[in-house]
């Protein structure tokens, strides 16, 4: 996976992310290389919802062109959720970039233990 990732331009390194659930509080840490990148501390949950399908889709920049990439998943995503915070711990990582505003806006996220996406997906080059 880090091979196609890295091919259109994601800066995939060999990481790990841990999931700790306590009652209704979600903690997942992922970590990259010797750092931690980003953590989300803490999502409110329930229980897992119906299945669901979607596409997610990816912009990334390789050879000063910008890709476009639609996956297509299914997913049962726990209903009520809700992020509460998320950080990213490491100022130096090419990822900070991408920390989110604050106060926190969230446009749209969910958790999924059980989900599965396809690859590849429809790529393009946008102009």
């Amino acid at each position: 996976m880090r091979a196609y990732a890295a091919a259109r331009g994601v800066p995939a390194t060999p990481g790990k992310t841990t999931i700790e659930v306590r009652g209704h509080r979600l903690i997942a840490t992922t970590e990259g290389g010797r750092c931690t990148r980003d953590q989300d501390d803490g999502a409110r949950r329930a229980h897992r919802g119906r299945r669901q399908p979607g596409q997610l889709r990816y912009l990334t920049r390789l050879d000063g062109k910008l890709l476009s990439g639609n996956y297509p998943f299914v997913a049962e995503p726990v209903d009520p959720f809700e992020i509460e915070s998320l950080e990213f711990l490491e100022p130096d990582h090419p990822v900070y970039a991408l920390r989110p505003a604050d106060p926190l806006e969230i446009v749209w996220g969910f958790y999924s233990a059980r989900a599965s996406f396809a690859y590849p997906g429809g790529e393009s080059v946008l102009d």
